[in-house]
């Protein structure tokens, strides 16, 4: 396969089942793996956080334009970038 054929396995998720909740120790190898990515200069320059707060969640829904998997999934990963590490 091409790498452009590697892509197109992708696609957008609109709503998760809310029976089903990413385990605790599946949890842990996502953030590990994000810990572990490689990043330019392996600085790290964001912060991933993990909302599972409904009410954090609904207000985080409402500043993405309603998206529904921001509310009906287990866990919803927040990542921010850190703005000390850009060269002005």
């Amino acid at each position: 396969m091409t790498f452009l054929e590697n892509l197109q396995w992708r696609n957008a998720t609109k709503l998760f089942d809310t029976e089903k909740k990413v385990s605790h120790d599946d949890l842990r190898k996502i953030l590990e793996s994000i810990h572990m990515a490689p990043t330019s200069f392996g600085l790290q320059p964001f912060t991933c956080y993990v909302v599972t707060d409904d009410e954090k969640r609904v207000a985080i829904q409402e500043a993405s334009w309603g998206q529904p998997q921001v509310t009906s999934c287990s866990h919803l990963l927040v990542f921010t970038i850190r703005k000390d590490t850009i060269e002005k």
